[in-house]
């Protein structure tokens, strides 16, 4: 997470985070919120409902797609086909 010369430290540190520890847990608070709400959406795909989907912000064509991707995947690994290319 190195900024740039050109960058402003204000963008890259707020001024709430001036210590390294500070910013470490910042860091780390992001990325688990990240991972959750990954998760999350990736429990909700696997559900199949459209509309909790749409909750999360994604619209219904996205939402479906997932979906779509998802059953894909499944059956790819069912059959044996995932990985090889095919």
């Amino acid at each position: 997470m190195h900024a740039s010369k050109d960058t402003p430290m204000a963008e890259t540190c707020p001024p709430r985070e001036k210590t390294l520890l500070m910013r470490l847990v910042a860091a780390w608070r992001r990325l688990h919120i990240k991972a959750v709400r990954r998760r999350t959406v990736e429990r909700l795909v696997a559900q199949g409902d459209v509309r909790l989907l749409e909750d999360t912000g994604m619209d219904r064509a996205e939402a479906q797609a997932l979906i779509e991707q998802r059953r894909l995947h499944r059956v790819a690994e069912l059959t044996g086909l995932r990985g090889r290319g095919l």
